[in-house]
């Protein structure tokens, strides 16, 4: 059941951000690779050639059709970087190499690179309903946050040690829940609205046209 949540978890999660399509083979002990197999939701570091980009970088995958991947065999799956401002251009046919610490348990090219299937997208909020300059929302909106999340400085933090710090992760991946996200936009936004209306009302009371 913990499997299924965190397989769903990801596919929520690329609603908002998208990911990277991949076929995958997991290597065999034998190989040098692990000793069991991995599920949706394993999280590794990915590795490129060196004449692409010389750092690796964390990211977990989801597998398209199955759960669990077994030792020596390949599938389909979809990586979701962690941080994809520190990621090189992603194009069809390049080789990953995918990690745990330094020793190689996969291998993966790459399909294509998916974009957002939908972006967030917030309610509409006070539709059709006037703000007057001494609106009781005022204050309150005056508590909603100004500027975006924090997800870039929070994304390079988590990816700096290889995403071995639990606590940094859960407020990471807290940070790109889509509800998270589109609450978060929908604040700024509505908060950024009445700001707007408020200064047209002064300015129509003052007799001076709307800009």
């Amino acid at each position: 059941m913990e499997i299924e949540r965190e397989h769903q978890r990801w596919l929520d999660h690329e609603l908002e951000h998208g990911y990277i399509r991949v076929r995958l083979r997991l290597l065999t002990t034998a190989e040098g690779g692990r000793r069991t197999s991995i599920y949706s939701g394993y999280r590794a570091h990915w590795g490129f050639p060196p004449e692409v980009h010389r750092e690796s970088h964390d990211a977990p995958l989801v597998l398209e059709d199955a759960l669990e991947l077994e030792l020596g065999q390949s599938a389909t799956a979809r990586i979701h970087p962690m941080w994809p401002q520190g990621w090189p251009e992603v194009t069809p046919g390049l080789r990953l190499g995918m990690f745990e610490g330094s020793r190689l348990v996969g291998t993966a090219e790459v399909l294509s690179q998916i974009g957002p299937e939908i972006a967030a997208r917030p309610p509409a909020v006070g539709k059709g309903k006037k703000v007057t300059p001494s609106s009781p929302k005022s204050e309150w909106v005056g508590r909603l946050p100004a500027g975006p999340p924090i997800r870039d400085e929070l994304a390079r933090l988590v990816d700096s040690d290889g995403g071995r710090d639990s606590a940094e992760n859960d407020y990471f991946e807290a940070a790109n829940d889509p509800q998270f996200v589109a609450l978060e936009t929908a604040k700024r936004r509505f908060r950024a609205q009445l700001r707007r209306r408020l200064r047209h009302l002064r300015a129509t009371a003052r007799g001076k046209p709307r800009q």
